[in-house]
């Protein structure tokens, strides 16, 4: 018995650790929820934007802007729930004759090259966003509108992104490792 594990071999921990994933999950929840906010909020602009140019002959001001600002929350945001749900693109022609052990071992492999992209990307969001807030830049336009929500929209979707792979390296490997449960349906 180490500190890791109690008796039997299983993780002692794991109720703290279903905890954390699970608060992680209702975070991804509420940044889907802020995603369909968005994407309603986008089409009902679009649309003014339409009527007004068609029945009234005037636009909205930094229309484009303001679209392709509600763009970055609308992609950036589900990054984690996409992760949470192994909603990657696979090749599984190559992996459908692999057995569960294998399987687990490719998901860890691909946690491992995703952290590795993904650091990088996330460091690289975050010191722009902060120089962009910090030298208040701003979208030429008339509204002059500030560029660094959009920078921290996506900081933001792109760090539960970070999270969200650290937890599936982790997860992934105790069920390598046989520390815990694999519950994962398809990897049986």
């Amino acid at each position: 018995m180490d500190p890791v594990t109690g008796h039997g071999g299983r993780a002692q921990s794991a109720p703290a650790y279903r905890r954390a994933r699970g608060l992680l999950g209702k975070a991804e929840g509420a940044l889907l929820a802020v995603v369909a906010v968005v994407i309603l909020a986008m089409t009902a602009y679009v649309m003014l934007g339409i009527v007004l140019r068609t029945v009234f002959n005037m636009g909205l001001y930094d229309e484009i802007v303001i679209i392709g600002e509600m763009m970055v929350a609308t992609i950036s945001l589900p990054f984690a729930y996409v992760a949470a749900e192994r909603g990657f693109i696979a090749i599984e022609v190559f992996t459908a004759w692999a057995g569960r052990r294998t399987r687990i071992w490719l998901d860890v492999l691909a946690s491992i090259v995703g952290l590795a992209a993904l650091t990088p990307i996330t460091i690289t969001a975050v010191s722009s966003g902060y120089k962009t807030w910090s030298e208040g830049s701003y979208f030429f336009g008339i509204l002059n509108l500030p560029e660094w929500p959009g920078y921290a929209v996506y900081a933001v979707g792109i760090g539960f992104f970070l999270l969200r792979l650290i937890d599936l390296l982790v997860h992934d490997l105790l069920c390598a490792l046989g520390a815990i449960e694999d519950e994962d349906p398809s990897r049986t």
